[in-house]
This record gives C-alpha cells, sequence and structure tokens, in this order.
C-alpha cells in the first residue's frame, strides 16, 4: 500500500474550509437554516460528519502499515470499498443540502467516470456480490446485466486484489488496486470540493455587494438635544415623542435591513449579539409608548430612557460592525447638529415657539 496519502488528506482540509464558510456565511447558513423544519439543517450537518470521518478511514488505510492487513485483511479491504461510496454519497448530499435538489454530482458525466466504476467495484465486490443489478428490477442475466462474484482470497494484500465476475456470457477476471482507486475518488471528490466552494464564495460576494454603501449605523443616531427631549416624553413635550417616533420607525427599518441581509435573524450565530440588543431596544421601545400619554410614573419612565440611550448606542456599535463586513467601512461619528438644537430651547407643550435668527 502506498504510503502517500496526500490526496485523500487534501479532502478533509477542503471539507473543513467548506464547513467553516457555510457556517460562517452571511446568506448560505440561512438558506439551509430556513429548512430546518424539513430536517435539512441536521442532514447536512451529519453529511459533513460523514465525510470527514470516511476520509479519516481513508487517510488511516493510505497511511497504514503493513500489518493492518496481516492481522485484518478482510476488514480492511470491506472497510475500505464501504468508505470510498459512503464518501461519495455524503458528498452528493452535501451539494443537495447546499444548492438544491438538482444539483447533484453527475456519476456519468466524463470527469466523475471514476467515482462510477469504484461504486460498480464496490457494489459487486462487498456490496451485493451474490447478486448484482445494472439497474435495480430491470436487468437482465441473459444480457449480462446481473452478475455474482467470487473474491480471490489468496490474491488480498495491501496492494489490491483479483475477483471473478460469473455473469451469463462467462467469467472474467478483474483486478482493484487500492491505491490507484483511493487517487482517482481523491481526485475527482476535491475536484468537486473546489467547486462547491468557489460557487458559494462568488455568490456570497454578490450578495454583500448588493448593500455596499448602505449603512445600517445611520440609522438610530441621536444628538445630545435628542436625548434631552426624548427625557420629556412624559411630560408632554411634543418634541421628544417626535424623537420616540423616529426612533421606533427607525429600529424597524434596522430589524428589516437585517434580515434582508441574513434572512432569518434567529438561524445566524455571527448576529447572535445583534439579535439580543435587538430585542432590548425594541422591548424598552414599547415598553415607553404608555408614557406618552401620562399612564405611567415618570420616575420609571427616565430608567427607560436611560437604559435605551445605552443600549442604541450598543446596537449602533453592532451595526458598524455589520457595515464593514458587507464592505461598507464605518463612517466617522458625528453628533448630528439638528435644527432644533440650535434654534430651539426646551420650549414647553402649547405654548408659541419663539425662534431666534442664526
Amino acid at each position: 500500500m502506498s504510503s502517500d496519502n496526500k490526496a485523500p488528506a487534501k479532502s478533509l482540509r477542503l471539507s473543513s474550509q467548506l464547513r467553516e464558510f457555510v457556517n460562517d456565511s452571511v446568506i448560505q447558513r440561512s438558506i439551509v437554516y430556513a429548512k430546518k423544519d424539513d430536517g435539512v439543517w441536521d442532514q447536512c450537518w451529519a453529511a459533513f460528519d460523514a465525510f470527514d470521518d470516511t476520509s479519516e478511514a481513508i487517510v488511516a488505510f493510505s497511511g497504514s502499515e503493513h500489518g493492518l492487513f496481516q492481522k485484518h485483511p478482510y476488514l480492511a479491504t470491506y472497510g475500505l470499498m464501504q468508505a470510498l461510496v459512503v464518501q461519495q454519497d455524503s458528498l452528493n448530499y452535501i451539494e443537495r443540502y447546499l444548492f438544491g435538489n438538482d444539483h447533484v454530482i453527475d456519476f456519468k458525466s466524463k470527469k466523475n467516470a471514476p467515482l462510477l466504476e469504484i461504486r460498480n467495484i464496490r457494489n459487486e465486490t462487498i456490496g451485493h456480490p451474490v447478486v448484482t443489478e445494472r439497474v435495480k428490477g430491470k436487468s437482465s442475466y441473459v444480457n449480462d446485466e446481473i452478475t455474482s462474484c467470487t473474491i480471490i482470497r489468496v490474491s488480498i494484500s495491501e496492494v489490491g486484489f483479483e475477483y471473478l465476475l460469473w455473469k451469463s456470457s462467462g467469467v472474467e477476471t478483474r483486478t482493484v488496486n487500492f491505491s490507484q482507486i483511493i487517487a482517482q475518488q481523491s481526485e475527482c471528490v476535491n475536484n468537486e470540493l473546489k467547486a462547491m466552494l468557489e460557487k458559494l464564495e462568488k455568490a456570497e460576494k454578490a450578495h454583500k455587494s448588493k448593500f455596499r454603501g448602505d449603512h445600517l449605523a445611520r440609522f438610530m443616531k441621536m444628538s445630545s438635544y435628542d436625548k434631552g427631549v426624548l427625557r420629556q416624553v412624559a411630560h408632554g413635550h411634543i418634541l421628544g415623542i417626535s424623537v420616540l417616533n423616529k426612533l421606533t420607525e427607525e429600529f424597524k427599518m434596522v430589524v428589516a435591513g437585517l434580515e434582508a441581509r441574513y434572512g432569518p435573524l434567529d438561524g445566524v450565530p455571527s448576529v447572535t449579539g445583534t439579535v439580543e440588543v435587538l430585542k432590548r431596544v425594541g422591548h424598552v421601545l414599547m415598553r415607553m409608548r404608555p408614557f406618552i400619554n401620562g399612564e405611567s410614573n415618570p420616575l420609571d419612565y427616565e430608567i427607560y430612557v436611560a437604559y435605551l440611550i445605552q443600549q442604541v448606542e450598543e446596537l449602533r456599535d453592532h451595526l458598524e460592525e455589520i457595515d464593514n463586513a458587507f464592505g461598507s467601512p464605518p463612517r466617522k461619528r458625528i453628533e448630528p447638529l439638528s435644527f432644533e438644537r440650535i434654534i430651539i430651547r426646551d420650549v414647553p407643550v402649547n405654548k408659541k415657539v419663539k425662534r431666534t435668527k442664526r
């Protein structure tokens, strides 16, 4: 057996890269998570695990010493052939779950011909050695579409084995070389993994580009004056009510903007902290509404305002990080100089406003 296991080891590295990319993706993780109720979420990660497990088995087989066959020649042979096919199946599932049911490995294509041949060898030798049908339920023995197999025991070694294939037209001797089929499968598998990774990277880049320059951190800004009049809402200050309404509307815009970027927010680990802050801000804004009509204690309102200001600042820090992740570097924060801040001094409600010249 060849000690060169670089190709199968590369499969593990590429699988790890693909797994990490999906897990950290802005959009792809959300697409898979959205199908969680159909079992796709769990099945996708189970497919990744199965692929890695079989890859580990193939790497171990490729790098093992002669002792493996001296002790367990049949176990090693059956184990490798089964691992190769399960690796193919798990890769097929990964592709289906990431890109849809129509996106699966084309085993009949020229580039993947070795994969189909390996599947056939496994089916003939250790999968269905007694009866192997080319097309299940539709095969004909007289057309050599149904075969039976006998592995030549004395031929089993770390290099490979020979087997007899019995069919209607006669018997045929075939040879399996372990190093050859491992190298062939590794090349096909690695090409598929690289193609998937490139496709996801392209889609991720295109998705992010749609929001480049669209800054979420432009929302929820509060000047010192805004904070001041906001504290007067419980006393009927009309400008404070206006600020509260503005924050409420912009809060809705932030939620909509995040969902446009990530999809359902509960399935995105990269914005888990942001979602928690959003929940707190939304809750406080809702609890502050009754104070407009003087329905609650003004002292309680003061506590809400202080907490809201703190949470809005934290939210805007999160939004700046998200803007940066989407290729929109955070702008330098400049406290807005509103018209009211320049010309109005804490005006009581229901009194004529006297405006001063600039």
